[in-house]
Protein backbone atom coordinates (compact mmCIF):
# COMPACT_ATOMS: atom_id res chain seq x y z
CA UNK A 1 0.00 0.00 0.00
CA UNK A 2 1.48 3.31 -0.87
CA UNK A 3 1.69 6.45 1.52
CA UNK A 4 -0.08 10.06 0.47
CA UNK A 5 2.18 13.03 1.58
CA UNK A 6 0.90 16.36 2.63
CA UNK A 7 -0.52 18.78 0.95
CA UNK A 8 1.08 19.66 -2.47
CA UNK A 9 0.83 23.44 -1.41
CA UNK A 10 3.43 23.76 0.84
CA UNK A 11 6.05 21.76 -2.04
CA UNK A 12 7.69 23.51 -4.66
CA UNK A 13 6.14 23.25 -7.98
CA UNK A 14 9.69 22.18 -9.29
CA UNK A 15 9.57 19.28 -7.22
CA UNK A 16 6.15 17.54 -8.42
CA UNK A 17 6.38 15.25 -11.07
CA UNK A 18 3.98 12.92 -12.59
CA UNK A 19 4.84 9.06 -12.72
CA UNK A 20 6.82 9.65 -16.94
CA UNK A 21 8.35 12.80 -14.93
CA UNK A 22 9.46 10.57 -12.04
CA UNK A 23 10.71 7.83 -14.06
CA UNK A 24 12.69 10.01 -16.05
CA UNK A 25 13.99 11.77 -13.29
CA UNK A 26 15.41 8.49 -11.45
CA UNK A 27 16.34 6.84 -14.98
CA UNK A 28 14.18 4.33 -14.64
CA UNK A 29 10.40 2.92 -16.23
CA UNK A 30 6.92 3.83 -15.95
CA UNK A 31 6.73 0.13 -14.58
CA UNK A 32 9.45 0.65 -11.90
CA UNK A 33 7.34 3.52 -10.69
CA UNK A 34 4.40 1.05 -10.52
CA UNK A 35 6.78 -1.04 -8.45
CA UNK A 36 7.94 1.62 -6.15
CA UNK A 37 3.90 2.34 -5.33
CA UNK A 38 3.00 -1.27 -4.81
CA UNK A 39 5.87 -1.44 -2.19
CA UNK A 40 4.95 1.72 -0.78
CA UNK A 41 6.52 5.50 -2.20
CA UNK A 42 5.18 7.77 -1.25
CA UNK A 43 3.10 10.55 -3.42
CA UNK A 44 0.82 13.39 -3.51
CA UNK A 45 -2.28 12.47 -5.57
CA UNK A 46 -3.00 9.03 -6.63
CA UNK A 47 -3.67 8.24 -10.00
CA UNK A 48 -7.03 7.73 -11.34
CA UNK A 49 -8.81 7.79 -15.23
CA UNK A 50 -8.47 11.37 -16.08
CA UNK A 51 -6.53 12.19 -13.20
CA UNK A 52 -2.10 12.05 -12.94
CA UNK A 53 -0.26 10.42 -9.97
CA UNK A 54 1.68 13.30 -8.49
CA UNK A 55 5.12 12.46 -6.62
CA UNK A 56 7.29 14.88 -4.67
CA UNK A 57 10.63 14.17 -6.23
CA UNK A 58 12.33 14.65 -3.02
CA UNK A 59 10.13 12.53 -0.96
CA UNK A 60 10.42 9.83 -3.29
CA UNK A 61 14.43 10.20 -3.64
CA UNK A 62 14.39 9.85 0.04
CA UNK A 63 12.04 6.68 0.28
CA UNK A 64 14.08 5.21 -2.25
CA UNK A 65 17.64 6.08 -0.79
CA UNK A 66 16.66 6.02 2.60
CA UNK A 67 19.13 7.63 5.17
CA UNK A 68 22.91 6.33 3.20
CA UNK A 69 23.91 7.63 -0.11
CA UNK A 70 22.69 5.53 -3.28
CA UNK A 71 26.59 3.96 -3.98
CA UNK A 72 26.42 2.27 -0.13
CA UNK A 73 23.30 0.89 -0.76
CA UNK A 74 23.82 -2.89 -0.62
CA UNK A 75 22.77 -4.70 -4.75
CA UNK A 76 22.11 -8.16 -3.06
CA UNK A 77 19.13 -6.45 -0.43
CA UNK A 78 17.49 -5.00 -3.46
CA UNK A 79 14.08 -6.20 -5.67
CA UNK A 80 15.58 -7.84 -8.82
CA UNK A 81 14.93 -4.71 -11.45
CA UNK A 82 16.26 -2.71 -8.81
CA UNK A 83 19.44 -4.69 -8.21
CA UNK A 84 19.82 -4.70 -12.35
CA UNK A 85 19.67 -1.02 -12.58
CA UNK A 86 22.44 -0.58 -9.79
CA UNK A 87 24.80 -2.94 -11.75
CA UNK A 88 23.66 -1.60 -14.79
CA UNK A 89 24.46 1.96 -13.38
CA UNK A 90 28.15 0.71 -11.54
CA UNK A 91 28.71 -0.62 -15.10
CA UNK A 92 28.65 2.69 -16.52
CA UNK A 93 30.17 4.41 -13.76
CA UNK A 94 33.51 2.14 -13.79
CA UNK A 95 33.15 2.81 -17.84
CA UNK A 96 33.50 6.83 -17.02
CA UNK A 97 36.33 6.46 -14.25
CA UNK A 98 38.31 4.22 -16.78
CA UNK A 99 37.78 6.65 -19.66
CA UNK A 100 38.41 9.72 -17.59
CA UNK A 101 41.45 7.88 -16.39
CA UNK A 102 41.03 7.50 -13.02
CA UNK A 103 40.83 3.43 -13.15
CA UNK A 104 42.89 1.47 -15.20
CA UNK A 105 41.45 -2.46 -16.03
CA UNK A 106 43.04 -4.57 -13.23
CA UNK A 107 44.71 -6.73 -16.62
CA UNK A 108 46.45 -3.34 -17.59
CA UNK A 109 48.02 -3.31 -14.65
CA UNK A 110 49.00 -7.00 -14.57
CA UNK A 111 50.33 -6.35 -18.30
CA UNK A 112 52.49 -3.79 -17.09
CA UNK A 113 53.49 -5.32 -13.67
CA UNK A 114 54.65 -8.27 -15.68
CA UNK A 115 56.78 -5.95 -17.77
CA UNK A 116 58.57 -4.44 -15.04
CA UNK A 117 59.54 -7.80 -13.58
CA UNK A 118 60.65 -9.27 -16.87
CA UNK A 119 62.80 -6.10 -17.08
CA UNK A 120 63.93 -6.40 -13.71
CA UNK A 121 64.95 -9.79 -14.34
CA UNK A 122 66.85 -9.72 -17.83
CA UNK A 123 68.58 -6.43 -16.56
CA UNK A 124 69.49 -8.20 -12.75
CA UNK A 125 70.57 -11.53 -14.33
CA UNK A 126 72.63 -9.65 -17.35
CA UNK A 127 75.06 -7.71 -14.66
CA UNK A 128 77.43 -10.89 -14.14
CA UNK A 129 78.60 -10.58 -18.16
CA UNK A 130 78.43 -7.10 -18.34
CA UNK A 131 80.76 -6.21 -15.51
CA UNK A 132 82.99 -9.37 -15.31
CA UNK A 133 85.61 -7.51 -17.60
CA UNK A 134 85.55 -4.19 -15.89
CA UNK A 135 85.39 -5.64 -12.09
CA UNK A 136 88.17 -8.26 -13.45
CA UNK A 137 90.04 -5.42 -14.30
CA UNK A 138 89.60 -3.35 -11.06
CA UNK A 139 92.18 -2.93 -8.26
CA UNK A 140 90.53 -2.57 -5.42
CA UNK A 141 87.17 -3.57 -3.55
CA UNK A 142 85.84 0.35 -3.81
CA UNK A 143 86.11 0.17 -7.33
CA UNK A 144 84.11 -2.55 -7.63
CA UNK A 145 81.50 -1.80 -5.52
CA UNK A 146 81.10 1.85 -7.22
CA UNK A 147 80.82 -1.07 -10.69
CA UNK A 148 78.14 -2.60 -8.87
CA UNK A 149 76.08 0.01 -7.44
CA UNK A 150 76.18 1.66 -10.54
CA UNK A 151 74.79 -0.95 -12.22
CA UNK A 152 71.92 -1.82 -9.88
CA UNK A 153 71.13 2.28 -10.09
CA UNK A 154 70.95 2.16 -13.79
CA UNK A 155 68.17 -1.20 -13.47
CA UNK A 156 66.27 0.69 -10.96
CA UNK A 157 66.34 3.86 -13.16
CA UNK A 158 64.96 1.84 -15.65
CA UNK A 159 62.63 0.52 -13.96
CA UNK A 160 61.33 3.77 -12.32
CA UNK A 161 61.53 6.03 -15.29
CA UNK A 162 61.94 3.54 -18.80
CA UNK A 163 64.77 2.07 -20.22
CA UNK A 164 68.46 4.54 -20.71
CA UNK A 165 70.73 4.66 -22.46
CA UNK A 166 73.53 2.28 -22.36
CA UNK A 167 76.83 4.00 -22.03
CA UNK A 168 78.73 2.03 -19.77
Amino acid sequence: MALSLASPDRIPESRLANRAEAAEWFGVSQQTIANWLSRGCPYIQQGAPGKSWVFDLLALAKWRYGSQEPNDSNPEDMPPKDRLDWYRGETERLKLAEQKGDMIPAGRVRELWEAHIRTAKGRLLSMPSRLSPSIFRAKDMRSIEMKLTAAIREVMEELANGPVSDAG
